[in-house]
């Protein structure tokens, strides 16, 4: 499946925006975690995890982008850590302004969340991002990876969870 992905993410570089192009990021996100006390998760629901990116502007209002949270972690009330990572592919609709200098995005995508097994989530997000010249910029925005699990092994997911990650990425562009 990842290679599927890899595959996706070439072809669009060939035909990447040329001011814009592909570009990687690397930040940390704030991630809390929302499932309706199935795993009974300590008060403090939250999470650091690291954030890491790789995505091709097609023109100056659409890209297409990979993201990866390798160790989103939470504790529960007996001791245990739920460590969580989680894999998407999202389309993201941009509006430049201030020179091209500031940008709004929304983004929409679909993935792998992974813990004890592997699953799918939906990814719907929001955000700014700040460039500061044509190679380097900043972004900083909010995801919600909207999943399911299986409690009772008739392949059908009884319990909605939520993960929600506020991040800052710092990019580089090609």
């Amino acid at each position: 499946m990842r290679r599927a992905w890899l595959a996706l993410l070439a072809g669009t570089a060939l035909f990447a925006y040329k001011e814009g192009g592909p570009y990687l990021g690397v930040g940390a996100a704030n991630a809390s975690f929302e499932d309706k006390g199935f795993y009974r998760i300590e008060t403090a629901r939250k999470s650091t995890p690291p954030i890491f990116c790789a995505g091709a502007y097609i023109n100056e209002n659409f890209s297409v982008e990979m993201e990866f949270l390798p160790s989103v972690r939470f504790q529960t009330t007996g001791g245990n850590t739920l460590r969580w990572s989680v894999f998407d592919v999202n389309a993201q609709a941009h509006y430049p302004f201030y020179h091209d200098k500031l940008d709004i995005f929304a983004k929409f995508g679909a993935g792998q969340v992974a813990y004890e097994s592997k699953g799918a989530t939906l990814l719907y997000g929001v955000g700014v991002g700040y460039r500061y010249d044509a190679r380097y910029g900043v972004r900083a925005g909010y995801d919600y990876f909207d999943f399911g699990v299986d409690t009772n092994g008739d392949d059908a997911k009884d319990i909605q969870m939520h993960i929600g990650a506020f991040y800052g990425v710092f990019e580089v562009r090609f």
